[in-house]
């Protein structure tokens, strides 16, 4: 994070420059503010008397470095400054390039850009960036891409319960086609994902495979996957109340969808489930249930679902109703914990629709949010 009390004025100013006109990332502006900081304090030492507080480099404050310091600097103190990172932190070509090109940045939007804050003369028009070694990309070669395919294979294979073989034989071999780099895959953390569940992790991995076959810019991908709470009633992300979050998963009318759904958690889960009778079997949630907590039936099948639950060993709470349901949920929920409705079942013995069903619970979560 920034801090702009640190900074002196012509730094925040370029700092909401590159952020507003540039359209740099947070993150590449958090990267200009720190190089151009090391720059400042060196400047400093160059130019200006230090207190005997500022012994050491980091120590050095540069916020009081004024514009008539940096009127000073000529491309000599710029390459100066250059060779000590070199010399002195052993710093790589490549690094160095990218802290001469924000240094740059900065002194072209110092000469042309700024109105308050403007020099005469560009110190860094002239400075070269150091040559680079040409990299190649690394890639497997088509005896690895084989051998991938096969291990794919084979595990899927081996493991019974294994579904997704042509799944996932048919993601490995997108990946392998599309020329996708490494970094931008493992750039990808699940923890910054506000969808939840194997699914749908899946779904997005295939989904950015076929993009980056155009052009487009990565860091959208990840901010729109830090924001998108998926389709409503789909594993719908509702809120956080009290370190408790809700999810909307209305459209699992069968215990297959639940199945999906509960595999999704690590946390506690409360799970409620019920609905219209149609001679669904609840057993198949039996190797899935270990993280739920409490059981909410609701609709036709509540006593089923008392049953089923008692079977379980799981504590169960028949309100029928989902107003019930959620009335009792509300005092019976701790912080870190998951509500999920996921029913499993249809909700046409209650519900015109299952969006009826989903509508309804989002209602009252939002209600005891207020």
């Amino acid at each position: 994070m920034i801090n702009r009390l640190d900074n002196p004025d012509y730094l925040n100013a370029f700092l909401d420059y590159s952020l507003v006109t540039l359209n740099k990332s947070p993150n590449s502006v958090r990267e200009y503010n720190y190089d151009l900081a090391n720059f400042l304090r060196f400047i400093k030492q160059r130019y200006c008397t230090l207190t005997e507080d500022e012994n050491e480099f980091k120590k050095i404050i540069y916020k009081d470095v004024s514009f008539d310091v940096i009127k000073k600097i000529k491309l000599s103190d710029i390459r100066y400054y250059l060779s000590t990172l070199r010399t002195t932190e052993n710093c790589k070509a490549t690094t160095i390039a990218r802290k001469s090109s924000t240094i740059r940045v900065f002194f072209h939007y110092l000469t042309c850009k700024d109105e308050e804050f403007k020099l005469d003369k560009d110190p860094s028009a002239d400075l070269e960036n150091p040559k680079l070694e040409r990299r190649l990309p690394k890639y497997l070669s088509l005896e690895d891409s084989q051998k991938l395919l096969s291990s794919a294979q084979e595990i899927s294979a081996n493991d019974r319960k294994n579904r997704n073989l042509e799944r996932d034989f048919a993601i490995i071999t997108l990946f392998l086609n599309c020329g996708m780099r490494l970094s931008e895959l493992v750039g990808i953390n699940i923890k910054d994902i506000k969808l939840k569940g194997i699914h749908n992790y899946e779904n997005i991995l295939a989904a950015y495979l076929v993009l980056s076959n155009f052009t487009m810019n990565f860091e959208n991908v990840v901010s729109f996957l830090k924001n998108f709470g998926g389709v409503e009633h789909r594993m719908e992300y509702v809120t956080k109340v009290n370190g408790v979050e809700y999810y909307n998963d209305s459209k699992s009318t069968n215990p297959t969808a639940t199945i999906t759904a509960l595999k999704t958690f690590d946390s506690p889960i409360n799970l409620i489930l019920g609905g219209k009778d149609r001679n669904q079997d609840y057993h198949e949630l039996d190797d899935y249930m270990k993280n739920v907590v409490y059981i909410y039936a609701i609709g036709g099948t509540t006593d089923m679902v008392g049953e089923y639950a008692k079977e379980l060993g799981i504590p169960c709470y028949k309100g029928y109703t989902l107003d019930k349901v959620m009335e009792f949920l509300e005092t019976n929920v701790n912080s870190g914990d998951i509500v999920l409705l996921s029913p499993g079942s249809s909700s046409q013995d209650q519900y015109p629709h299952f969006e009826d069903r989903g509508n309804e619970f989002k209602c009252i979560v939002n209600k005891i949010k207020a």
